[in-house]
């Protein structure tokens, strides 16, 4: 069995989207498969599961300025 690093949670996507909007995400990573990791700017990974494809992007559109700077990646 494998471990996740010490840095890396499974969070909520309540609990990611609350993250998200304290501007504390510097990068978003999204796969086809609903899978998003989000890396916060204290080192820690988070991954979650959106509700629909490209959810993460229209929750940082609605986080406006606070998160404008937060590269957005897609596979």
């Amino acid at each position: 069995m494998t471990q996740q690093p010490s840095n890396r949670h499974n969070v909520s996507w309540k609990n990611a989207i609350t993250i998200l909007n304290r501007a504390q995400v510097m990068s978003v990573f999204q796969s086809h498969h609903l899978d998003v990791t989000l890396s916060v700017k204290n080192a820690t990974v988070m991954t979650t599961k959106e509700p629909t494809i490209d959810a993460i992007f229209h929750e940082i559109q609605k986080c406006g300025d606070p998160c404008q700077s937060i590269e957005t990646w897609t596979e």
